[in-house]
């Protein structure tokens, strides 16, 4: 499984609070249209205050060929639009997870 990681941080001007309910209930719709998709996950900061990042979030997907598919140029820049609502800045980069230990 293949899958983007984007370090995300908050606007600097928004609440905490606005942040996550924006991240958990806005973002989500816009990031449900990426074809291939297979999970969506999103991680806030516990303690934000000390992290260097406000969350991640991650992007799974089968292979790469259905990353590249799953972002037309249309989809792209209206993912770049609604993260400027809620973000100062994303870095991404796409990883091949390993599962070392699963305890669940």
């Amino acid at each position: 499984m293949l899958k983007i990681v984007a370090l995300v941080e908050k606007r600097a001007e928004m609440a905490w609070e606005d942040f996550l309910e924006y991240w958990d209930e806005e973002h989500v719709t816009v990031i449900s249209e990426v074809p291939n998709l297979r999970r969506y996950t999103i991680a806030p900061a516990l303690k934000p205050e000390t992290a260097p990042y406000d969350g991640v979030a991650e992007l799974y997907f089968e292979s790469t060929e259905d990353i590249e598919d799953g972002f037309t140029e249309e989809l792209d820049r209206r993912i770049r639009e609604d993260e400027e609502r809620f973000l100062d800045s994303v870095d991404t980069f796409v990883a091949a997870e390993q599962t070392q230990i699963d305890e669940t």
